[in-house]
């Protein structure tokens, strides 16, 4: 517990985060929570899906990582807490099935747009 704060940003910047082992490097509590929006200027997929874990991460971050040809950072975009309406929109019509599914089942898509789609699929 004792692994100081710019030990495992390092960490997290040259390897991203060993998924498969918990807790995660970015929820050590010396993780530092303000390094996590800064991963999104990262150049690997991998290190700028952990930016996803700030819950208050900008909008014009979501945007960027909504754009990227990688499908697991838009689907990731698509789950976040704090995605907009206009990137919902963009989202739920993805060509990866799986981001639309991820932006379609986010609590924040408005009751009105989930009744939309369901009279869209004739359900």
């Amino acid at each position: 517990m004792d692994t100081p704060p710019d030990v495992l940003e390092r960490l997290v910047r040259a390897h991203g985060d060993v998924t498969h082992i918990r807790p995660l490097l970015v929820e050590h509590p010396n993780f530092p929570r303000h390094a996590l929006r800064t991963l999104v200027d990262e150049p690997s997929p991998h290190v700028q899906r952990l930016a996803l874990q700030d819950l208050e991460l900008p909008v014009t971050a979501l945007q960027r990582l909504a754009a990227a040809s990688e499908s697991s950072l838009r689907r990731g975009v698509a789950r976040h807490p704090k995605i907009t309406d206009v990137l919902l929109e963009q989202l739920l019509s993805d060509p990866d099935f799986y981001v639309a599914d991820a932006a379609a089942a986010n609590p924040a898509l408005r009751p009105i747009r989930m009744y939309q789609i369901l009279a869209d699929a004739n359900l």
